[in-house]
């Protein structure tokens, strides 16, 4: 294990809402490689293991991370969104410098920046998720949000709850009606009329109704038959199938499909046909009224019983 230097422990003060421990965590290191160490435990890119496998880590090593892990998962966003603003009053640095380093994208860290000018740290709440910020909190007077901050910490309020409360005290602020939407599933159209009639009747805006895509079918591939040549072994090529035409022959019938094997059987042989390709050869013609002429042929042997 390379050296490493020690890092003070983060320390709560009376206007902040840093992580407070019954236990003293112990310190944290980075070695020289980059890893943190704290006591018998190393962060690594990717694992967090044992510094020695032959001497495991005790309990309080292993408390000691569960801390500093729950001091990382609350602070994280709001670390980086201080670090851009602060590298930006102080050495100029651009959001471009900031994604080089993280590997987040640029609209992600012009958010945590943005939270974090406009977030004093007096009203960040280790126990109000960053997004809560982001879905309202952080657009707010420093006075409305210390008061939001507390709801949500008090009555638990989701991030879906948050947006919704906050919608309707502006509503409410402004002297207008607030709009709040409930989207409902129907099992059956029944269901949904009669759900429908009656918001309706109650005087409620309905929005329209929302049914779910149908699946396309894929394409099917040509079908494979077996054949012989003369001295060579199974092969198997595709086959055009036939199309049913009108007894006019000029026409293909509308919405019919390709013969079946069945259809082939109780088909008249005059109905067979195969449409031609765009810009036909001679020699393309050739072999398409020949596999016409034998499709015709083996129809014939079967409506008459023959092999």
């Amino acid at each position: 294990m390379e050296p490493y230097e020690e890092i003070d422990q983060p320390q709560a003060d009376d206007t902040s809402t840093d992580l407070q421990t019954q236990n003293e965590a112990k310190p944290l290191a980075v070695t020289s490689d980059g890893e943190m160490v704290i006591g018998g435990f190393v962060f690594t890119a990717t694992a967090l293991v044992p510094k020695d496998p032959d001497a495991p880590p005790n309990f309080e090593d292993w408390d000691s991370v569960g801390q500093y892990l729950r001091y990382i998962h609350t602070g994280t966003q709001f670390w980086l969104g201080d670090w851009i603003n602060y590298g930006e009053s102080n050495y100029g640095e651009k959001y471009a410098q900031a994604v080089d380093q993280t590997g987040y994208d640029l609209s992600t860290l012009q958010s945590y920046a943005w939270v974090s000018r406009q977030v004093p740290r007096s009203n960040r709440n280790e126990g109000v998720a960053f997004g809560h910020y982001v879905n309202g909190i952080a657009a707010l007077n420093p006075d409305e949000q210390a008061k939001w901050v507390q709801k949500v910490v008090e009555d638990k309020l989701t991030q879906a709850q948050l947006k919704a409360q906050l919608a309707e005290a502006r509503a409410k602020k402004d002297n207008r009606p607030v709009d709040l939407w409930l989207v409902v599933l129907c099992k059956s159209q029944a269901d949904f009329d009669k759900l429908e009639k009656q918001m309706r009747d109650q005087g409620r805006e309905v929005t329209s109704r929302v049914t779910p895509q149908k699946k396309v079918k894929a394409e099917k591939k040509p079908k494979l038959v077996k054949g012989k040549k003369k001295g060579g072994p199974v092969t198997q090529k595709p086959v055009e199938q036939p199309v049913a035409r009108s007894k006019a022959g000029n026409h293909p019938k509308l919405g019919e499909t390709p013969f079946s094997k069945a259809q082939i059987e109780k088909a008249g042989v005059d109905e067979f046909w195969i449409d031609p390709p765009a810009n036909e050869t001679p020699e393309q013609k050739k072999k398409r009224l020949k596999k016409i002429n034998n499709a015709r042929f083996r129809a014939l042997q079967k409506k008459n019983g023959s092999k």
